[in-house]
């Protein structure tokens, strides 16, 4: 079981605070932020894990934002964010995420089997998102 699958399964109330800076339905929210005092602040309040959403064009985040997060935390992170290829997947390691979101409505079956499958590979969970609307 990794890393962030067993801070969601441990005893009590286990929370997943998020580091986002807008919003495509309510537009800016926190575009000033700073990832890194937030992540300590999350961590402090008792967050089981923080989502740093990472996509620059719908969310306004970035990279860089899960790495600041990263280096305040020894929580587990997750990236949230649109990835389609491997690649995306390393660079999320790379900047430091424990696991990563995949969207059922971008990614055929036989790639989200091979991104799963690629996660496990370097040391990443995998969370699908499905949704009807």
């Amino acid at each position: 079981m990794g890393l962030f699958r067993e801070a969601l399964v441990s005893p009590g109330l286990s929370g997943i605070a998020e580091i986002k800076r807008k919003s495509p339905s309510m537009g800016n929210l926190r575009t000033n932020l700073d990832p890194k005092s937030i992540a300590y602040e999350y961590e402090k309040a008792g967050a089981s894990a923080i989502s740093v959403l990472v996509d620059t064009e719908r969310f306004g985040g970035t990279w860089n934002d899960l790495r600041e997060a990263r280096k305040s935390t020894s929580i587990p992170l997750l990236a949230k964010g649109f990835f389609s290829t491997k690649n995306d997947l390393m660079v999320a390691r790379e900047a430091g995420a424990d696991a990563i979101l995949l969207l059922l409505r971008d990614l055929d079956d036989s790639l989200i089997h091979n991104l799963m499958r690629d996660a496990t590979t370097i040391g990443l969970d995998a969370f699908v998102e499905a949704h009807d609307i």
